[in-house]
């Protein structure tokens, strides 16, 4: 419960005009500067102004926070919790939860015992993220429903993610591979966050990032829950196609980030790239040329076939004439 008296005083919390002629009984709403002469409005449900609240994403990260705290003026000196019930809407767009009502009175020097409510509840944030959290508080008695104008909230923060293996890389094949050949990255990581783990699946807020070493990034196309417990509970995977050929003495640095989207991230140990041989180059056959003797010329004098298939590029080559003159 949040001690009024020790932070602020029911007065400073209802706002009483300490100098109208009101002073020993108005009470003005959440702060605001209208004070109600000489008895408040009657059965009215006022919220003490929220608070926030902090968290890490993950199951049962909410237990029994306190996010609400109302007086009744109705009953304004005598404590009823059953009288009352509160849903909570903790902002995240999953289902309401009841809340947990109790009271206890507090005493103020000019208008004595006040009935002091709280509502307490528990929930879980799965993902990250900023959230208002609601109060609505009914009396079934009277059917009045009082929602907080100045609600508690909620900062959830992404949970800690942990690499557990090095980057590995498939497809090159021992004594390495050629050109236009794919390559295979994968790595396992940890990820606390396990409020999906029943349903098998990860936390839908993670990318990944796969840098190939050449200069060229692509984003993982597999983020999946990995079979073999031992590994972790996040597998990344991507493949990529090199279109030039890597020395077996100079290879590619490859590495795989996973980030959450609440900006957490945890990059796997770098793997090098296996040797990347050139593609064949096979000529096509001889061309027959006519031309006169002293006048310029432009024909085509030979044409070759790259083994390396569409990841070949004219700027890939250079070419040298032997005109047989």
């Amino acid at each position: 419960m949040r001690t009024l008296g020790h932070h602020r005083s029911i007065r400073t919390w209802l706002a009483l005009t300490a100098t109208s002629a009101a002073a020993a009984s108005g009470l003005a709403v959440l702060g605001s500067t209208t004070a109600f002469a000489q008895t408040p409005p009657p059965d009215t449900v006022f919220f003490a102004p929220g608070t926030p609240h902090t968290a890490v994403e993950g199951p049962n990260n909410v237990d029994s926070w306190q996010v609400a705290e109302f007086v009744d003026t109705g009953a304004l000196a005598t404590c009823t919790p059953a009288d009352y019930s509160a849903d909570i809407n903790w902002g995240d767009t999953t289902e309401h939860s009841a809340g947990t009502i109790t009271c206890a009175l507090q005493t103020d020097p000019d208008l004595g015992s006040i009935a002091v409510y709280t509502v307490t509840g528990s929930h879980t944030y799965k993902d990250s993220g900023d959230f208002s959290i609601t109060v609505t508080v009914t009396e079934p008695d009277t059917t009045q429903t009082s929602n907080s104008a100045d609600p508690d909230t909620a900062t959830i923060s992404d949970a800690t993610i942990s690499s557990t293996s090095t980057t590995s890389l498939g497809g090159g094949g021992e004594g390495g591979t050629t050109e236009g050949a794919r390559v295979a990255a994968s790595a396992f990581f940890v990820d606390q966050n396990t409020a999906f783990a029943d349903a098998g699946t990860v936390d839908p807020g993670l990318t990944a990032t796969i840098n190939w070493g050449d200069g060229s990034t692509s984003a993982a196309t597999d983020i999946s829950w990995p079979d073999c417990g031992e590994c972790g509970n996040v597998s990344v995977s991507g493949s990529h196609i090199y279109d030039a050929n890597i020395p077996a003495t100079k290879p590619y640095s490859v590495t795989i980030t996973l980030t959450d989207d609440g900006g957490k991230s945890a990059s796997s140990g770098a793997a090098d790239t296996p040797a990347i041989a050139d593609a064949a180059l096979t000529a096509d056959a001889n061309k027959s040329l006519t031309a006169t003797a002293t006048k310029a010329m432009t024909a085509v004098v030979g044409s070759f076939k790259d083994a390396a298939g569409g990841q070949a590029k004219a700027a890939d080559f250079a070419a040298t004439i032997n005109w047989g003159d």
